[in-house]
């Protein structure tokens, strides 16, 4: 069977087309941004009430169930205040991990995610209703019904690779030093699930499953690493620095950032380059130009900066360094609109193959 993997944008697209009526559950790896989408249906749907439902912790009495009327000892419905139905507003509901909620759960759930409502009580017009789950392959215990999985729409998001996290993590502020790491390791954002088996054997950085990892690396747990460990390695022991690191994105993973971390110190001062593009000393490490690539698109200001940061690369005969300079600026929220004015920037995005780098 061939899965058509959609990206974080696509996702998110494809659950506003359908989700009012038919309900898509989201399978993917673990920790490659699938709840995020909640975030950006958010923000797209101003109107509606988000809901998180984290699917594995709830039990029946927080949506809806038959209990005793104290007075008139009547079996009355009761509906749960989880999902705010006493508030006349759509709401976008997120059934987090829907695929490992306890089985008792799935008559309920069945009837929210077939006809839109909670035990009888209706919701708003216009609500959306969505899903995540793991991979059956995953080996994580996820699991449906036969009778659910025939009524919902099936989606499968796939894990991005280095070049598109790293504009993402320069949109919400990871450090340089982790996007550097990324861009020049990209093999650490393969999938178990479109390596060939030499590819996977070879890597014991990713997710696998025939492995049983306790911790390995995704791009959730890099962000975490990178706010909790490596913007404050120089106030950590290293002992402890270490130790975190590794607990986080796993023992494999730890070693390569952590001996990549003190390369840092010889970068030249983005300062220097823009003040002096020509004459500027270039570092002989191709880690450490990758290092103020990453650096350069957190603080270039205006059209000069941009421009006398290009002189400066160019300087280094290679297109391997303009092109994820390039890259990094179109794709940050912060440079974007400079790079979309710089000239060299518009006349490399025309050769063709540069184009759909960028998009």
């Amino acid at each position: 069977m061939t899965i058509e993997f959609l990206n974080h944008n696509e996702v998110a697209e494809a659950i506003l087309a359908v989700g009012t009526d038919l309900t898509p559950i989201v399978f993917g790896e673990p920790g490659i941004g699938k709840t995020s989408v909640q975030h950006l249906l958010a923000r797209l749907l101003k109107t509606h009430q988000p809901i998180y439902l984290d699917m594995p912790n709830l039990d029946v009495g927080y949506l809806s169930m038959m209990v005793p009327d104290r007075d008139t000892k009547k079996i009355e419905e009761y509906t749960g205040s989880l999902l705010c139905l006493d508030d006349p507003r759509p709401k976008v509901i997120m059934c987090d991990e829907a695929a490992k909620m306890p089985r008792i759960l799935h008559p309920t759930v069945t009837r929210l995610w077939l006809e839109r409502t909670c035990g009888n009580v209706a919701l708003p017009k216009g609500s959306i209703v969505w899903g995540t789950s793991n991979m059956t392959t995953d080996g994580l215990g996820d699991f449906l019904l036969a009778h659910s999985l025939d009524r919902i729409c099936t989606l499968y998001m796939g894990k991005p690779n280095a070049t598109q996290l790293g504009v993402h993590y320069s949109n919400i502020g990871v450090s340089a030093l982790t996007r550097t790491w990324l861009a020049m390791n990209p093999r650490v954002m393969h999938s178990y699930l479109t390596c060939t088996p030499d590819e996977l054997k070879n890597n014991p950085i990713i997710f696998n499953p025939a492995k049983k990892q306790s911790k390995f690396l995704t791009p959730r747990s890099l962000h975490k690493a990178d706010t909790n460990v490596v913007k404050k390695w120089d106030r950590l022991k290293p002992s402890v620095a270490y130790a975190l690191l590794a607990g986080t994105i796993g023992e494999a993973a730890a070693q390569s950032l952590a001996a990549f971390i003190p390369m840092a110190s010889e970068r030249i001062p983005f300062e220097d380059v823009i003040a002096n593009p020509m004459t500027t000393r270039i570092p002989d490490k191709d880690a450490v130009l990758f290092l103020m690539i990453m650096e350069s698109v957190d603080k270039i200001e205006t059209h000069d900066d941009m421009s006398n940061f290009i002189q400066y690369l160019e300087r280094k005969n290679s297109n391997m360094f303009v092109a994820l300079f390039y890259t990094m600026a179109l794709g940050a929220k912060r440079t974007v609109r400079i790079a979309r004015d710089n000239s060299k920037i518009k006349a490399w995005v025309k050769i063709p193959g540069n184009y759909q780098i960028v998009n």
